[in-house]
């Protein structure tokens, strides 16, 4: 009996579209200028997105917020490969309750977060609340999991203590074995990593809004007023945020597909 192929690629295609309308109509909104007596627009205009690109807040809003997300995800790299390189090797018992703790961030509400951050640096000698150094911690915390679970697999993947071994027996040191042997190996697990982690912190709202406010405006809250003000050019803010994440989703599926080549070989 011949299975008929056409009636779920249909249902497929249908679900497709209704995802992908609600996108498909901002982007839509963002490129019309007068919309109001048909479907479909009755003219396009770029006016939206030069007054947004011309409006100084909105590149300082989005200067904000790749130096924020940029410096939290490099941060986060920087103290989380070593911390689980050091693991692996010498106290692998430590993993499973590593693992439980990175995982902690997901089961965490933001409002919760926010709650708990502000009544321990609202006051005495840790007072930073109000300040991008709060957010910045915040964010650290937040893409753990992300960062640890990348580097884990990684550090797996590549059998770093036998690599660390052998590279001991030839004379480098484990810190030598780290930076020459296992960091290549594992380029690629690190890179998506900290591409999906800044992908993540690139959407995020409410730790920002709530912990800073206005005094550091990212793209998020940039976002948010502008909507108040403008539908078309909260459309054309929207637009560049998808345009940006489609870059850095096109980045991880490279270096994704780059690091399973790399393992390909090496074996």
């Amino acid at each position: 009996m011949k299975k008929n192929k056409a009636v779920p690629s249909i249902v497929s295609l249908l679900l497709i579209f209704w995802l992908l309308l609600p996108m498909l109509a901002t982007v839509l909104y963002a490129f019309s200028g007068q919309w109001d007596h048909s479907i479909l627009p009755e003219e396009l205009t770029l006016k939206w997105f030069a007054s947004l690109f011309s409006d100084p807040r909105f590149i300082a809003a989005m200067g904000r917020t790749m130096l924020l997300c940029g410096s939290a995800t490099a941060l986060g790299v920087l103290f989380t490969v070593p911390t689980i390189f050091y693991i692996v090797m010498w106290h692998p018992k430590w993993e499973r309750f590593l693992s439980i703790l990175t995982v902690l961030p997901y089961g965490l509400p933001g409002v919760v977060a926010v709650v708990g951050l502000l009544q321990v640096y609202s006051s005495g000698p840790l007072a930073i609340a109000g300040t991008p150094w709060i957010v910045l911690g915040a964010y650290m915390i937040s893409v753990l999991p992300y960062l640890y679970q990348s580097s884990r697999n990684a550090l797996h993947g590549i059998n770093a203590r036998q690599l660390v071994e052998s590279a001991c027996l030839l004379g480098a040191s484990p810190w030598r074995s780290f930076l020459h042997v296992i960091i290549p190996g594992i380029t690629g697990g690190i890179v998506s990593g900290a591409i999906l982690s800044f992908s993540v912190l690139f959407g995020e709202f409410v730790l920002a809004n709530l912990l800073i406010g206005g005094g550091f405006e990212t793209i998020q809250m940039y976002l948010y007023r502008r909507l108040l003000e403008s539908g078309h050019t909260a459309s054309a803010v929207v637009v560049v945020y998808l345009i940006i994440i489609a870059l850095v989703s096109y980045l991880l599926v490279v270096f994704s597909q780059s690091g399973k080549t790399h393992n390909r070989r090496e074996k």
